[in-house]
């Protein structure tokens, strides 16, 4: 910005005395309020200019009549420089409206802030459906006093209550402790004995389910890490070689929808 320029001019003392008085009434300074009207020229192109009238009459000598005039005119003035401010503001604030529209800025803030408040609500919305499903479950299937499970160096066997035995893990509270124990518990005896499986054929038959439900007894219990998830014919296959056995695909299998599926055959490993 430019320096400021020192600007002087002569002005009636009388004229300046009453408009300081207008000045103060409104305030502000007096030269605050010339700049204010300078401002206003430059921005508005509106300027306020005084023609003397000549007047003949007798009212030009009397000075109660030219005071009055000085005074109203001062005060149209006045309030003509203070709506020019007030038109300025408002049009500064609309500009400025207007440009951070145009580069994006209100509109990137606004996204910004609707986004992060959205993320909040639906990691909320999240939990409290994660809650309700909790309760619904606790609610349809009430938890049942956990027994102690016999560690793994105190072997079950046929003589022992089960009512120790956590029917949460082996829901026909048979405790797989030997690969027979387990060929009989996931119920595989036929496939064990050569009869051929697929995907479907576990699924269909509930021994991927019994798997499922309790892969962390039978990881335990067969020294391996079996999942929940992943492909059901890997997991069963997984439990196979842990039981020395292996297997062999034996061609495809045909569904009802004429889709194929491949066939297995366990195989005994001698070791």
């Amino acid at each position: 910005m430019s320096a400021d320029k020192l600007a002087s001019f002569r002005v009636d003392s009388q004229l300046w005395e009453v408009f300081q008085g207008y000045a103060k009434e409104n305030n502000v300074t007096a030269t605050a309020l010339l700049i204010s009207y300078i401002k206003s020229v430059v921005n508005t192109g509106n300027v306020i200019t005084y023609n003397p009238v000549v007047n003949t009459s007798s009212e030009v000598n009397n000075p109660s009549q030219s005071i009055q005039d000085i005074d109203k005119r001062i005060d149209d003035k006045i309030k003509m420089s203070i709506q020019n401010i007030n038109i300025l503001s408002i049009q500064d604030i609309d500009n400025r409206i207007a440009e951070s529209l145009a580069d994006g800025g209100i509109g990137e803030a606004i996204a910004t802030s609707y986004a992060a408040t959205m993320g909040q609500f639906n990691g909320l919305l999240e939990e409290l459906q994660d809650l309700k499903k909790q309760f619904e479950e606790l609610q349809s299937n009430p938890p049942a006093t956990v027994p102690t499970v016999p560690s793994p160096q105190s072997p079950i066997t046929n003589n022992q209550s089960s009512e120790k035995i956590d029917p949460l893990i082996v829901p026909n509270h048979q405790l797989p402790v030997t690969p027979e124990d387990v060929s009989k518990f996931l119920g595989i005896a036929d496939i064990l004995a050569g009869d051929q499986y697929w995907e479907d054929k576990l699924i269909e038959s509930g021994i991927n389910q019994k798997i499922v439900e309790n892969v962390s007894y039978l990881s335990e219990k067969l020294n391996i890490k079996v999942s929940p998830k992943g492909y059901v014919i890997a997991r069963f296959n997984l439990i196979l070689d842990a039981l020395g056995y292996g297997n062999k695909k034996q061609g495809q299998h045909t569904k009802p929808d004429g889709k194929k599926q491949d066939k297995y055959l366990a195989i005994k490993v001698t070791k």
